[in-house]
Protein backbone atom coordinates (compact mmCIF):
# COMPACT_ATOMS: atom_id res chain seq x y z
CA UNK A 1 0.00 0.00 0.00
CA UNK A 2 2.91 1.82 0.88
CA UNK A 3 4.16 1.96 -2.29
CA UNK A 4 1.20 2.43 -4.14
CA UNK A 5 0.76 5.80 -2.60
CA UNK A 6 4.32 6.62 -2.74
CA UNK A 7 3.65 5.84 -6.66
CA UNK A 8 0.52 7.96 -6.79
CA UNK A 9 2.81 10.95 -5.22
CA UNK A 10 5.18 10.84 -7.93
CA UNK A 11 2.92 10.75 -11.01
CA UNK A 12 0.74 13.45 -9.56
CA UNK A 13 3.97 15.27 -8.73
CA UNK A 14 6.03 13.86 -12.01
CA UNK A 15 8.66 12.82 -9.72
CA UNK A 16 10.44 9.60 -10.46
CA UNK A 17 11.88 7.21 -7.58
CA UNK A 18 15.63 6.28 -7.44
CA UNK A 19 17.13 3.28 -6.73
CA UNK A 20 18.14 4.77 -3.58
CA UNK A 21 15.14 5.76 -2.18
CA UNK A 22 13.79 1.97 -2.50
CA UNK A 23 17.51 0.06 -0.97
CA UNK A 24 16.88 2.57 2.18
CA UNK A 25 13.01 1.74 2.26
CA UNK A 26 13.90 -1.83 2.25
CA UNK A 27 16.67 -1.44 4.36
CA UNK A 28 14.57 0.30 7.04
CA UNK A 29 11.68 -2.37 6.89
CA UNK A 30 14.26 -5.29 7.26
CA UNK A 31 15.57 -3.49 10.84
CA UNK A 32 12.06 -3.31 11.65
CA UNK A 33 11.36 -7.14 11.15
CA UNK A 34 14.48 -8.66 12.91
CA UNK A 35 15.12 -9.32 16.29
CA UNK A 36 18.50 -7.83 17.31
CA UNK A 37 18.48 -8.55 21.26
CA UNK A 38 15.98 -10.73 23.59
CA UNK A 39 16.35 -10.64 27.17
CA UNK A 40 16.21 -14.77 28.69
CA UNK A 41 13.66 -15.06 32.18
CA UNK A 42 17.09 -14.44 34.30
CA UNK A 43 17.82 -11.34 32.93
CA UNK A 44 20.75 -11.48 30.23
CA UNK A 45 20.17 -9.53 27.55
CA UNK A 46 21.65 -11.68 24.24
CA UNK A 47 22.54 -9.90 21.08
CA UNK A 48 24.01 -12.64 19.03
CA UNK A 49 22.16 -14.12 16.68
CA UNK A 50 23.06 -17.28 17.08
CA UNK A 51 22.12 -17.34 20.54
CA UNK A 52 18.80 -15.77 19.92
CA UNK A 53 17.87 -18.56 18.06
CA UNK A 54 18.51 -21.21 20.26
CA UNK A 55 16.15 -19.14 22.91
CA UNK A 56 13.42 -18.86 20.72
CA UNK A 57 13.87 -22.31 19.55
CA UNK A 58 14.11 -23.66 23.35
CA UNK A 59 11.36 -21.24 24.42
CA UNK A 60 8.70 -22.24 21.65
CA UNK A 61 9.97 -26.54 22.65
CA UNK A 62 9.20 -26.09 26.07
CA UNK A 63 6.19 -23.81 25.48
CA UNK A 64 4.66 -26.84 23.22
CA UNK A 65 6.02 -29.88 24.92
CA UNK A 66 3.95 -32.23 26.40
CA UNK A 67 3.42 -31.77 30.06
CA UNK A 68 1.31 -35.11 31.57
CA UNK A 69 2.16 -33.90 34.84
CA UNK A 70 -0.06 -30.90 34.47
CA UNK A 71 -3.21 -31.99 33.46
CA UNK A 72 -2.54 -36.21 35.52
CA UNK A 73 -3.05 -37.78 31.99
CA UNK A 74 -6.94 -36.61 31.39
CA UNK A 75 -7.94 -35.98 28.38
CA UNK A 76 -10.57 -33.04 27.49
CA UNK A 77 -13.47 -35.07 25.84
Amino acid sequence: MQFFLSKVRWVEQGEKPTIKYFFNLEKRNFNCKVITEIKREDGKILVEEDEITKEIESFYENLYASHDEDNNGAFCT
